[in-house]
């Protein structure tokens, strides 16, 4: 009788070993299959977000489609329409409207906000009340409009403001371009304003216009 029961008690603890361990391993590959949150993907077609530490994607990730920010998110890269209050990108192409629009390398499209910046190059337009890019070939138009570099194209304002050459039209109250630490070539600014100060123009300040 001993060796009937020993033999069962050995069947019995073996299959419940046996069901414990695939219970575990069950668990182990459940948690590992479960995705990461804030996973990094190449591209994706939408983003939403409160802050970069709480949106559906990481910054990283390359936006091809829609991004809302319900306050501030930001991304690598942003193509498509860009809504909400404070987004932000390293390159952005297509349209982008906001309170703040904040790209820190370079803009192809327009934006429209209260502020409007792009720290590179911006091939497009600019439509708020500040607007400001390194170097700008489209239209600035708002109350300042700044561009760092040398830009082609259209500012109209209260002031406009471009340390380098602007080539191209300049309206407002007070306009500048150009000085004397840089070459204008073959550029030519018209400027139509109460002061208009020009370094390479027919005076290096006249009133009413230079060009």
């Amino acid at each position: 009788m001993r060796f009937p029961v020993r033999l069962a008690c050995m069947l019995t603890a073996a299959f419940i070993g046996t069901t414990a361990f695939g219970a575990e391993e069950n668990q182990t590959k459940q948690v590992e299959a479960k995705p990461a949150t804030n996973e990094i993907y190449d591209w994706v077609g939408f983003q939403w977000g409160v802050c970069p530490y709480l949106q559906i994607f990481n910054e990283n990730t390359k936006i091809n489609g829609f991004r809302l920010s319900t306050l501030y998110s930001k991304n690598t890269e942003m193509t498509g329409f860009d809504l909400g209050v404070f987004p932000c990108a390293e390159d952005a192409t297509g349209l982008q409207i906001s309170v703040a629009n904040v790209n820190t390398g370079t803009t192809m499209g327009a934006q429209l906000g209260v502020v409007n910046t792009s720290d590179g190059k911006m091939d497009g337009t600019q439509i708020g009340a500040v607007n400001s890019a390194g170097s700008v070939k489209g239209a600035q138009l708002g109350y300042v409009n700044i561009s760092d570099k040398d830009s082609y194209g259209t500012q109209l304002g209260i002031v406009n403001i471009s340390p380098a050459n602007f080539c191209g039209f300049q309206l407002g109250f007070i306009n500048t371009s150009g000085d004397e630490n840089t070459d204008n070539g073959d550029k030519k600014c018209f400027q139509l304003g109460f002061l208009n100060f020009n370094k390479h123009g027919f005076l290096p300040f006249m009133i009413l216009f230079n060009f």
